[in-house]
């Protein structure tokens, strides 16, 4: 009987110290340092400028992708006040010089928010694109978006990137990205029209192997939301169609597809069908915080096969190239992501929000930095 004394009393001390963790993390005490890692980190305020990168003669370092390129930052200027450097045109042959180079950017430049076209400026073969460890793409995001890369709580650029799918032709991939270009330019130039046909809500699809996230406080946006079990076929179909601002979804999936609940037989959606319901139904959310495996991921895992020139992959593209303003994955404590989320809903632009997190909390973003809510 004494050692179960023991084993009581010891279980009782660890749901006790959990349970004051969590009141002091949620509340605060004075001269307590968080469980986590810091959640604001101090900005310097100066550093507020915006630049594109694009490889110096690379596919996109063309007259016509430059212009566009130019209207668009001539938009965002217009729509939220925020002034710029320009067009890059990026000489570096490695993720280590392009780290410098956009360090050089943030201390002689005073660049805050960077847009990355293209998968060249990191590295050029797929092949190590296609290695799931490391993961290439959330190396180099970590990477570029910390200030001398050695603590994820530094001072940070917000990044974002726009890439064509990886087995597009040049051609081909050019056209997708001045798509792109060409309609986040449009919601610029009309940013209320542009929101107003959204309803203010976010949807959320979650999957009954995640059933316990229908039952939290989550995704904790600024605005009401609903909550749809993917099973629940018409519910998904319905709620799908209503054009909510944000689009989240909790479920099982990988790089080509995901079980949303759209297909009557309960099977998972591929990209091609996702796409075809938006171009008869428009989007399902003008943002996206999508929660499946390799969701975040811009090219198939190296024991896959690459999908034919024609198809699109994966599953960043078919939103941004559907025309998607930001896809992102946000993830840590309850309390960071809320305050994250609550800040896309109500600050000027996602990219304000993002350089006042550390890494670990925000990262992986699709589409345009200076994307916004408001």
């Amino acid at each position: 009987m004494g050692e179960w004394k023991i084993v009581g009393i010891i279980l009782v001390g660890i749901l006790l110290f959990g349970t004051i963790c969590v009141f002091i993390e949620l509340f605060g005490f004075p001269g307590f340092k968080s469980l986590y890692p810091t959640l604001e980190i101090d900005v310097d305020e100066s550093k507020n400028k915006l630049a594109i990168l694009i490889k110096k003669n690379g596919i996109y370092d063309t007259s016509k992708i430059k212009e566009e390129l130019n209207t668009f930052l001539l938009s965002v200027k217009n729509d939220i006040g925020i002034d710029n450097v320009g067009v890059q045109r990026v000489e570096t042959n490695s993720l280590n010089e392009t780290d410098q180079f956009v360090e050089d950017l943030y201390y002689s430049k005073n660049v805050g928010y960077i847009i990355m076209i293209g998968r060249d400026l990191v590295c050029e073969s797929i092949e190590e694109w296609r290695e799931e460890i490391p993961d290439l793409f959330l190396l180099a995001d970590e990477k570029l978006s910390v200030i001398k890369g050695k603590k994820i709580e530094g001072p940070r650029i917000a990044l974002s990137w726009i890439m064509a799918p990886f087995n597009y032709p040049d051609e081909d991939k050019r056209d997708f990205v001045s798509k792109v270009i060409t309609t986040y330019t449009y919601y610029h130039n009309h940013p209320q029209e542009t929101l107003a046909k959204f309803d203010r809500s976010y949807l959320m699809l979650i999957h009954p192997d995640h059933y316990e996230d229908f039952y939290l406080d989550w995704p904790q946006y600024s605005f009401p939301g609903i909550k749809v079990w993917t099973t629940n076929h018409s519910g998904v179909m319905k709620e799908m169609k209503r054009n909510h601002l944000v689009f989240c979804y909790v479920t099982h999936g990988w790089e080509k597809e995901v079980e949303f609940g759209l297909n009557p037989d309960g099977s998972e959606t591929t990209i091609e069908e996702y796409s075809k319901f938006i171009e008869e139904n428009g989007l399902p959310g003008l943002f996206v915080e999508p929660g499946s495996c390799f969701s975040d991921r811009p090219v198939i895992r190296k024991w896959w096969p690459l999908p034919p020139a024609e198809k699109l992959c994966c599953w960043p593209q078919a939103n941004i190239g559907n025309g998607v303003w930001a896809y992102y994955h946000i993830t840590g404590s309850d309390i960071h992501c809320e305050s994250i989320r609550k800040g896309f809903s109500e600050e000027p632009f996602i990219g304000y929000v993002v350089r006042r997190y550390s890494y670990d909390f925000c990262h992986g973003i699709y589409g345009d930095i200076t994307a916004h809510m408001i």
